[in-house]
């Protein structure tokens, strides 16, 4: 097993995104449960294969400089923004197995998410842990979150006490379930004769960011740039039929204009995972968020993706609605907070 050394990274070529993404699925375990938590490592650089490396921008598929090839691959920045706390784990986000790991740096500070895939074959979680210590990218003067961990490499990141130079102090772990839809759902989601299925627009970037609750870890415009290149699904309300005197033939006729408004909505992001979901207040206990979230996950199986969420255990609303749709919890995920050692007993996070 080599040891990884310097941090020599580079950005995948097009011509290598497809040897990249086979070179990940054989690293895929055998088991169902961490397999289908791996397949997302594989699904990012899926995406950047379908649509173009550029449909993850502002985020860069890195591999090493080394002529070798490794699994060792590092996604970054997946979202970028100024973070004003960085207070608790972020529900919505969704990555990894036993060799993925989702990165998020911040508190009062600018924050990105990172992610990093390898393999246990070719490199031990203190070989990676050394090799990210020394990614310009992270700031180990302020929290570092790993976000969806397996449990299979917890017990490896709580026997160390530094990662490369740095002397870290792993925090109580937040716990989440995958929860996945194997296969595209026969159920009939009807809507309200007034509400329609579309998908969603770069106009509505602006209404699915302001309505997230965790919209200081990203920008609108990464936002707009994923609903542009990747799947999603929105609901829109049918509003009365406007009239209005037509001024243009002055015969005092009157003019129809149909209206409607963006009432609900899910979407896919970089990270591979459906998330965003939300609902205008008066619009809910309509069945508007399964309608929309049947919608993206069968139209992202009819494309060969797997279709999944990340949701933490608390949030028993959004377990029970998932598992009303045919979803079903998949590996047990984790999400740590490593702290500098000289911060871990100040009230850093608050």
């Amino acid at each position: 097993m080599d040891t990884i050394g310097e941090v020599e990274l580079r950005h995948v070529r097009k011509d290598e995104l497809e040897a990249l993404k086979q070179r990940l699925a054989r690293h895929l375990p055998h088991s169902l449960v961490t397999k289908v938590i791996c397949d997302k490592g594989v699904r990012v650089v899926s995406l950047a294969t379908r649509y173009g490396p550029h449909s993850l921008r502002p985020a860069s598929i890195l591999v090493p400089t080394c002529l070798r090839p490794s699994c060792f691959t590092v996604i970054a920045p997946i979202t970028s923004g100024v973070s004003t706390t960085c207070k608790g784990p972020l529900s919505s986000l969704n990555p990894p197995s036993d060799r993925w790991m989702a990165i998020r740096a911040g508190s009062q500070r600018p924050c990105s998410v990172f992610l990093v895939y390898w393999s246990l074959k070719e490199h031990t979680a203190k070989d990676v842990t050394d090799r990210l210590s020394r990614l310009p990218h992270l700031d180990w003067n302020q929290p570092v979150y790993i976000y969806s961990l397996p449990t299979v490499l917890l017990p490896s990141l709580q026997s160390l006490s530094s990662w490369g130079r740095r002397r870290v102090t792993l925090q109580t772990p937040h716990i989440g379930h995958l929860y996945q839809l194997k296969a595209p759902s026969i159920r009939n989601a009807e809507l309200p004769q007034m509400y329609h299925v579309t998908r969603l627009g770069e106009e509505d970037a602006s209404a699915v960011w302001t309505n997230w609750e965790f919209n200081h870890f990203n920008i609108v415009e990464s936002v707009r740039h994923d609903i542009i290149h990747f799947p999603s699904a929105g609901i829109r309300e049918l509003l009365p039929v406007r009239r209005y005197p037509d001024t243009v033939d002055g015969a005092g006729s009157l003019q129809e204009e149909a209206e409607e408004t963006l009432v609900s909505w899910i979407r896919t992001t970089k990270i591979g995972w459906m998330g965003n979901t939300f609902t205008v207040p008066q619009h809910r206990r309509q069945g508007l968020a399964s309608a929309a979230t049947l919608a993206l996950a069968n139209q992202l199986l009819q494309e060969g993706l797997p279709a999944f969420v990340n949701i933490e255990d608390s949030n028993t609303a959004s377990v029970q609605l998932h598992e009303k749709l045919g979803f079903e919890r998949q590996g047990v995920e984790v999400v740590v907070e490593l702290l500098p050692t000289e911060a871990a007993n100040q009230h850093y996070l608050e």
